[in-house]
């Protein structure tokens, strides 16, 4: 299971109303996870690609978009991902 807060698809969570690219789903969708930091000191999870064939769940869900307003709310028309 894994639990990112603040990232969309065109724009992570932005107060301001800028893009924020840094924190975009797409990027880390098939890397074993993403912290800011290191595991152990040494270890960085998004530098490691997950293995779709270990593991194949029954069930996958993924909220998509819900960051994206953030950026979008002043922008109708870009609230559609094309």
């Amino acid at each position: 299971m894994v639990s990112l807060s603040g990232y969309g698809i065109i724009s992570g969570y932005t107060e301001n109303g800028e893009k924020l690219l840094t924190h975009l789903v797409p990027d880390y969708y098939e890397k074993v996870g993403k912290s800011e930091g290191k595991f152990d000191g040494t270890l960085v999870p998004q530098s490691l690609n997950w293995d779709f064939n270990k593991f194949v769940p029954d069930l996958i869900v993924v909220n998509l978009g819900t960051n994206d307003d953030s950026y979008t709310r002043t922008a109708p028309t870009d609230r559609r991902i094309t």
